[in-house]
């Protein structure tokens, strides 16, 4: 259970830097720009969320389904941030 709750904080950290990320992004990019990275982030959201399922699906439901889901939601959220920070360079 710790190790689930591990995998659970880590990826809710990544997702507060993401979100903080995004709001930078939100005031810094205009018009058609931003329009074309919010649908790339949409499209991102639903890349993360369904490869996260499949590799939690890969247990079969055992004890490491959710540790995988959590650590792929981390670790594609992680790589994420690093896009958008280059993205406001």
């Amino acid at each position: 259970m710790e190790m689930v709750d591990n995998a659970k904080r880590r990826y809710e950290i990544a997702d507060e830097c993401l979100n903080i990320l995004w709001d930078i992004v939100r005031y810094e990019v205009e018009g058609e720009e931003y329009d074309k990275l919010l649908n790339e982030q949409r499209e991102w959201i639903k890349e993360k969320e369904e490869q996260a399922q499949a590799n939690a699906d890969e247990w079969e439901g055992g004890s490491g389904a959710s540790v995988s889901y959590y650590n792929t939601l981390a670790e594609m959220t992680m790589e994420r941030c690093g896009e958008l920070l280059e993205y406001l360079k």
